[in-house]
């Protein structure tokens, strides 16, 4: 796995999102923006995401990855 780090200029960041759970269109707008911050790469599986619809999103801060909130 490649450790990805954080851009003081990443848009999620910026704005300040969190994941919601049942809030769609917000964390519709956080998986497009990781998307483009990570240039379409996943970090895990070290290969670059082609189609959209089966991308979860596992966690933000791998420090809580853990964490069950």
């Amino acid at each position: 796995m490649k450790f990805l780090s954080k851009s003081l200029n990443s848009e999620v960041l910026h704005e300040n999102l969190h994941y919601r759970q049942n809030a769609y269109a917000n964390n519709l707008r956080i998986r497009d923006l990781l998307l483009a911050e990570q240039h379409q790469f996943c970090a895990y599986s070290e290969k670059a995401i082609n189609g959209l619809d089966s991308i979860e999103v596992e966690h933000f801060d791998a420090s809580i990855k853990y964490n069950d909130d």
